[in-house]
C-alpha cells in the first residue's frame, strides 16, 4: 500500500444521483440529509429528466444543492456531474435508494476527520417483506454484505487519476470502476460502519424483473470486467462438450456392444440430465446458501420461486449478450474514462 498524508480541510460532500420516477422516495427520506447537513459541507443531488424541484426543500438545507437536467442522465454520468460540481476533499456517494440514518452519516462523518485515507468502499444489505422480493434476492444479490459504490468515501483528487465513471451505459459503470481501482496503490481505510440497506420494491412484478435485467446487461455487456458472459460461455461449451462425449461413447469406446462392459444405455439422456440436476442443484440450492439463505423445509417454495427467477435471469442474460454481441454499436457506445 502507498501511504501519504495531507493537509487539506477534510470536509465531504454527498453526491446523489436520482431520476424523476425515484423523486418520491428522494422526498421521502430528504428529512436525513437535512438533519445531517450541518456534518457535511456540501449535500449534492442530480436530478434528471426534470426541470423543476420542490423550492422549500432547498431553502430547507442551505448546504443542499439541487442540480437539474431535462435529458435523462445515465447513473455514471449523474456521478460525474455531482463530482465535477464538489469542491470538498472527499466525495461520499449514495443512491436514493440507501439514504442511510441520520447517525450513520453523523458516525461517517466524525469517522472521516480522524482518519487519512484515500479511500473506504462502502456495502449494501438487500432486503425485503414480499414473497417475490425475497426470492429476488436468493436468486440474485445474496443476504449478505455486498461491496459497492454507495456508501464509498473517495477523495475527489484520485478521479484525475483513476478517471471518471462511464457515462452513457445504464448499469454496470460502478462495478467497471470499483474493479479499475484495483490497479491503482491506494491507501483504502476500513471505517467501522453498518452496510446500508436497500429494500426490494414489495410490489415488483416478474415482467418487470427480467426486463430490468435484459435492459441493464445489455447494456453493461459492452462493459470491461463484467464476466458473465465469459462464465455462460464456458458453461454452454463445457455442456454441449460433455453431451457430445457422451453421444459418441458407445459408437467409439463400447463399438455399439451392448455385452461390453463400457457400453451405457441411454448414456446421452442420462448426462443430460446429471447436467440439468447439477444446475438446477447448484442455481437453487447452494448459490442462494452461499449467498446467506437458510434452507429449511418451510421455505422450499420460495428457493422454488428463487430457482425459476434465477433461471430467468440466466435466460436473460444470455439473450442480452447475445443480441449486444452482434450490434455495431458496441464499440462506438463505450467511452474511455474521463477525468476531471
Amino acid at each position: 500500500m502507498f501511504y501519504a498524508t495531507y493537509s487539506m480541510d477534510k470536509s465531504i460532500s454527498i453526491v446523489i444521483p436520482c431520476v424523476q420516477s425515484d423523486i418520491k422516495i428522494l422526498l421521502s427520506n430528504i428529512y436525513r440529509l437535512e438533519e445531517a447537513s450541518i456534518y457535511f459541507h456540501q449535500i449534492i443531488i442530480v436530478l434528471s429528466n426534470l426541470s423543476l424541484f420542490n423550492e422549500k426543500i432547498i431553502s430547507a438545507c442551505p448546504n443542499l444543492v439541487v442540480l437539474t437536467h431535462d435529458k435523462v442522465l445515465m447513473p455514471g454520468e449523474a456521478r460525474n456531474v455531482g463530482v465535477d460540481y464538489a469542491n470538498s476533499k472527499y466525495i461520499l456517494f449514495l443512491d436514493v435508494r440507501t439514504i442511510p440514518q441520520v447517525e450513520w452519516l453523523m458516525h461517517v462523518s466524525s469517522s472521516v476527520r480522524n482518519c487519512t485515507f484515500d479511500l473506504s468502499l462502502g456495502n449494501v444489505k438487500y432486503s425485503a417483506s414480499s414473497f417475490m422480493g425475497n426470492a429476488l434476492i436468493m436468486a440474485s444479490y445474496g443476504y449478505n454484505p455486498l461491496v459497492c459504490l454507495p456508501g464509498s468515501i473517495i477523495r475527489k483528487d484520485l478521479f484525475n487519476t483513476i478517471g471518471l465513471f462511464l457515462p452513457y451505459i445504464r448499469a454496470g459503470e460502478d462495478v467497471e470502476w470499483l474493479n479499475r481501482i484495483k490497479f491503482f496503490k491506494l491507501l483504502s481505510a476500513k471505517l467501522e460502519r453498518e452496510s446500508l440497506e436497500y429494500r426490494i420494491n414489495p410490489d415488483l412484478r416478474l415482467d418487470q424483473i427480467f426486463t430490468k435485467w435484459y435492459r441493464n446487461y445489455k447494456s453493461s455487456a459492452q462493459v470491461p470486467y463484467i464476466y458473465d458472459l465469459q462464465k455462460i460461455a464456458y458453461f454452454l461449451f463445457g455442456a454441449v462438450f460433455i453431451v457430445l462425449l457422451a453421444s459418441m461413447w458407445n459408437w467409439q469406446v463400447a463399438r455399439w456392444n451392448t455385452s461390453s462392459m463400457f457400453y451405457v444405455p441411454y448414456i446421452t439422456k442420462l448426462v443430460t440430465i446429471l447436467l440439468a440436476s447439477a444446475y438446477v442443484l447448484y442455481r437453487a440450492v447452494l448459490l442462494p446458501i452461499q449467498k446467506g439463505a437458510r434452507f429449511k423445509i418451510r421455505v422450499i417454495p420460495l428457493f422454488v420461486a428463487s430457482f425459476i427467477i434465477a433461471f430467468g435471469i440466466d435466460i436473460v442474460k444470455l439473450l442480452a449478450f447475445g443480441v449486444n454481441a452482434f450490434s455495431y454499436t458496441t464499440v462506438n457506445n463505450y467511452i474511455a474514462p474521463q477525468k476531471i
